[in-house]
């Protein structure tokens, strides 16, 4: 247990770049472990030491370490020990210019991690790969490596947006699930307490359950709009001001605040953009805004099949935001009140939030310039009556008949 506690604490400091008191707790551990006769977890704590000693500028030390560590793998028939020694083999020889070392460890560790299928792995083997045949002047290697490291890449990006998917369709279903429980419950009492009760419990527990998907909306919009370097005030916005187009062109207080939260999940589908696309600080290529565009039919994806009304009007404004109203926008190009008014109202909050933003690309609009595109675009873009409903929530006027 000293150990093992040693360890840990040599790798946290390690990561942390407190790199003198790392040394200490893992020499600790590296005796304590020889002293147990624990083999394990002496190559454990030798593949730390081995980083430190890189990190310290000791390159015949971590020569040494790494060479420990792969032949306790070895002799253990340690398949993980082996593979991350190896790649620290291989980062070794690379740093120190020794190219065909270089190659061998690491082409042994790829093998290796495909053939254990370890993907994390895999992707570092890959990855250094590319770095090596880079300073071998071997270009054709190293895009190999580098097309093999995005793929991928891809892959994880991929399994862990779906499984986060998965993960809140879940917390939905339940939430779903468990207030259709309750309210049976709760109807069944009223037929035997006094019905003013049960019927004020039932209004509590909706609300309780309304506000924990709304919880679950925003924390989803969030964490969409991360991706792309900000942190949610996008969302927020666009969701206020959509809500207060709703009210201008005359839907119910409780319509108009539902269009507000699901107004914050219109760029969800963005999660399945990649990042080169989608922080790249430059004009898109057409291939990468052909890609782009894709984050509507993603976001749909995401947010269809679900049973509630929210979810519903979420799916139907991240598929129909950036269609436009004279037929040129996308994905499918409907034209007029094909549009869904939902979508005619969110496309109008989001450009005039994010021409008044600063965004890496272009600097932010003044309101009155903001304006006048809206205006400018009524007709073309944007629903006429919409725009005339931002002009009255923007600037006080009056909406024309």
């Amino acid at each position: 247990m000293k150990a093992t506690v040693n360890l840990n604490l040599g790798t946290f400091y390690l990561k942390v770049g407190n790199l003198k008191k790392s040394q200490i707790y893992l020499e600790t551990a590296l005796d304590l472990s020889r002293n147990n006769g624990d083999q394990f977890g002496e190559m454990n704590t030798l593949d730390s030491l081995g980083n430190l000693y890189e990190k310290t500028e000791q390159s015949l030390l971590a020569y040494i370490t790494y060479h420990d560590a792969l032949a306790i793998a070895l002799s253990i028939g340690s398949t993980q020990g082996e593979l991350d020694a190896r790649l620290n083999l291989g980062r070794f020889y690379l740093h120190a210019e020794s190219w065909d070392d270089a190659q061998t460890q690491l082409q042994l560790a790829l093998e290796l991690a495909e053939r254990t299928q370890s993907a994390k792995e895999t992707a570092a083997a890959h990855e250094t790969l590319c770095e090596l045949y880079k300073a071998r002047g071997d270009a054709g290697q190293a895009l190999h490596h580098s097309e093999e490291l995005r793929r991928i890449e891809r892959e994880l990006f991929n399994a862990a947006r779906d499984r986060q998917t998965r993960n809140l369709s879940i917390q939905f279903e339940v939430e779903r699930a468990q207030r259709e429980a309750d309210s049976y419950r709760l109807r069944t009492e009223l037929e035997q307490e006094a019905r003013q009760m049960a019927e004020r419990q039932v209004e509590e527990r909706t609300a309780e359950l309304a506000q924990a998907q709304y919880e679950v909306v925003t924390r989803l919009a969030m964490a969409a709009e991360y991706r792309d370097g900000t942190t949610g005030d996008h969302t927020r916005r666009v969701g206020v001001m959509s809500a207060s187009l709703a009210r201008a062109l005359g839907w119910s207080e409780a319509r108009a605040e539902l269009l507000g939260i699901a107004a914050r999940l219109h760029d969800v589908g963005k999660m399945g953009i990649p990042d080169s696309i989608l922080l790249k600080s430059g004009k898109l290529e057409s291939s990468e805004f052909t890609q782009m565009q894709t984050h509507t039919l993603i976001g749909a994806t995401i947010l269809s099949g679900g049973h509630s009304e929210l979810l519903q009007l979420a799916e139907e404004i991240a598929l129909t935001h950036h269609e436009r109203w004279d037929g040129t926008g996308y994905p499918r190009r409907l034209a007029g009140a094909q549009i869904p008014l939902s979508g005619r109202i969110v496309a109008v909050a989001d450009v005039y939030d994010a021409l008044t933003q600063i965004r890496p690309y272009k600097k932010a609009w003044t309101h009155e310039e903001a304006v006048q595109e809206l205006r400018a675009e009524a007709g073309r873009h944007f629903d006429p009556e919409v725009v005339e409903a931002a002009l009255h929530v923007l600037c006080g006027a009056a909406p024309q008949a």
